[in-house]
């Protein structure tokens, strides 16, 4: 008879560990819900592969990029977030540079790019560069 508890016991914890297990549908799901419920602004759009989530898309602030990770990393599942939100305004990276390095270049409210102080201007684009980083070719 105690065998019999025993067994019951160690299949119903196997069984609840098997059901707390999220499919990449019900993953996507709890995340645009979790998106929704906590109000972060912004157009997102969220996939998942074995509970690795990738968030894309168009936020307003970096503010609201970075809740949008937390809000979705808390949800049932989730094993870890790709962070690939853009931001408008102020936030937004020059376009045309896919390098995280570049995020730091902003844009003034006329359009145009914004460099760190310790920035150089490349000599034939006048484009800001990173330190280190070398001008274009003559």
């Amino acid at each position: 008879m105690k065998n019999l508890a025993v067994c019951a016991a160690i299949a119903v914890a196997l069984g609840s560990a098997a059901c707390s297990e999220q499919s990449d549908p019900e993953i996507i799901a709890d995340a645009n819900e979790a998106i929704s419920d906590e109000d972060v602004p912004g157009s997102i759009r969220v996939a998942s592969n074995d509970g690795v989530v990738t968030l894309t898309g168009i936020v307003p602030t970096m503010h609201a990029k970075s809740r949008a990770q937390e809000v979705v990393g808390d949800v049932a599942g989730v094993e870890r977030v790709v962070n690939n939100l853009r931001t408008t305004a102020g936030d937004a990276p020059v376009p045309g540079t896919d390098d995280p390095m570049r995020d730091d270049l902003r844009r003034d409210e006329h359009g145009a790019p914004v460099a760190p102080p310790d920035a150089r201007l490349d000599r034939d684009t006048t484009d800001p560069l990173l330190p280190g980083e070398p001008s274009s070719p003559r």
